[in-house]
């Protein structure tokens, strides 16, 4: 098997992907490296010297150009690179580079076509689609029929997913799904179940966190003395950068400004820490728990949450301000900020929270579950909020592609307009079927998901390789 590995900035990243690759080289498969350019081997000390390997920096010597004509009729290629363009604007590092997004493209959609054919590549392998990076060459995987995996942390701690798609296996699950509902299949595993219920009973009474909740570095309680030291010795791997690489700056287009994007990280995390002391006055206390209401918890961004999986609601001010004026007369809405990311929007923007009618914004410090119960449900993008509201035996409505969508009482809207009849459904249908819906939604979770810790120092790594090339042989649905 011929195995394409991404590299990208992403944190650690490389640390993990070559530790696969090494995996994966021992079992007797190729492994190639396609890289965005030579900033993430500098920054965690990773070189690819002894890969195959391809840089996105020199794609002007990958020939020949392949047509894009008949591509750009069937599919969407501009949106491929909303979640660069979102992550670049909130972080400052917008540049008149993201102007030529076509050209980026283009150049992506021919980088990544002459790997796959030069290597003859049977799996793509990176996290879930994220960036453009990535989506680019998920579009040229299923172009030529072979497979994209993105590996990403589950909800259920130490256990992770492989995507298949963009969304989390939303079909292959939905139709699993429907199967157990129907009664279809005979050949269910009586530990999986056991396990199932054995995890809901524990979710129900206690708090249980995903891998990714856990020791975040954008906690709201984060050490801003060892963030600063941090950022002191990335300072010293960009001279080392600039010095080794000055001449494919200017054709990396995710890394094209390192030392501005630090700076401005820098920045931003400073503003934050004064904009939380704040933001935490603006809390409202009065009469919590006594309205009726929902939910709506705001997400972090830049996140792929929001810019692929609820691309065109991650104006959260605007969801919000939509989702206020579609509430029925008597009916709040309480907003709860993401814990690690709060401080990072505008004050203005808490401020224009605080003044529509009927909203309350409340101590994102506040018990996730107690508040959940005491709703009547969580109206949501794609927040993990949501599973755990449905756990919980309370209805979602989601605005974006969300893994629970399936979920017969998650209803999914494609537009503001479909709000209120949604908002009407939670509040007037019968949801009797929840524990049995919640048991069987679950049973599909787990067998959809592996033990282990992604993209982690303590990643047993020979566990990963063996459940990917597991999934590569063998699908795990009915």
């Amino acid at each position: 098997m011929n195995v394409l590995l991404l590299i990208n900035n992403a944190p650690h990243y490389i640390n993990f992907l070559k530790s696969v690759g090494d995996c994966l080289k021992e079992n007797n498969h190729k492994v190639v490296y396609a890289c965005e350019s030579h900033w993430p081997e500098v920054k965690y000390e990773a070189s690819l010297e002894k890969e195959i390997k391809y840089y996105f920096t020199e794609f002007n010597k990958y020939e020949p150009k392949m047509n894009i004509s008949n591509l750009n009729k069937k599919t969407n290629l501009r949106k491929y690179y909303y979640s660069c363009y979102d992550r670049k604007f909130n972080f400052g590092n917008l540049s008149n580079q993201d102007k030529n997004i076509d050209e980026i493209i283009t150049n992506l959609l021919h980088f990544f076509n002459h790997i796959i054919i030069q290597e003859k590549i049977d799996l793509i392998l990176y996290e879930n689609v994220s960036n453009s990076f990535a989506y680019v060459a998920y579009e040229l995987a299923n172009k030529n029929n072979i497979k994209y995996f993105g590996l990403i942390a589950g909800r259920i701690p130490n256990r992770f997913e492989i995507w298949e798609d963009e969304y989390g296996n939303i079909k292959e699950r939905e139709k699993h799904f429907n199967y157990l509902l129907e009664e279809k299949t005979t050949n269910k595993d009586k530990d999986l179940e056991n396990a199932v219920k054995k995890y809901l009973e524990i979710f129900t009474t206690k708090e249980i966190k995903p891998d990714y909740m856990k020791n975040n570095p954008t906690s709201m309680h984060m050490n801003y003395f060892l963030y600063y030291i941090k950022k002191i010795n990335i300072m010293i791997k960009l001279f080392e950068y600039y010095s080794g690489y000055a001449g494919e700056v200017k054709n990396a287009y995710q890394s094209r400004h390192p030392l501005k994007s630090s700076v401005n990280s820098v920045l931003r995390h400073f503003k934050r820490s004064f904009k939380i002391k704040v933001i935490k006055k603006m809390y409202d206390e009065s009469k919590i728990y006594e309205d009726n209401y929902f939910i709506f918890p705001m997400h972090f961004q830049p996140e792929s949450s929001t810019s692929v999986n609820a691309m065109y609601y991650d104006n959260q001010y605007e969801a919000i301000k939509n989702i206020v004026f579609s509430l029925p007369i008597g009916t709040y809405l309480y907003i709860k900020d993401h814990p690690n990311g709060i401080g990072f929007q505008s004050i203005e923007f808490y401020r224009k929270l605080k003044k529509l009618p009927h909203v309350k914004y409340i101590d994102p410090a506040m018990n996730t579950k107690e508040l959940i119960k005491n709703s009547k449900g969580v109206i949501t993008l794609t927040s993990t909020m949501g599973y755990e509201a449905l756990l919980l035996e309370k209805p979602v409505i989601t605005l974006g592609k969300v893994f629970y969508n399936y979920h017969p009482y998650c209803y999914n809207v494609s537009s503001y307009s479909e709000i209120y009849d949604s908002v009407i459904k939670v509040l007037y249908n019968n949801h009797e079927k929840f524990k049995d819906y919640n048991l069987k939604f679950l049973y599909v979770y787990f067998q959809d998901t592996y033990e282990g810790r992604v993209f982690k120092e303590d990643t047993e790594i020979k566990k990963i390789c063996d459940y990917i090339i597991e999934r590569v042989n063998n699908k795990r649905y009915i």
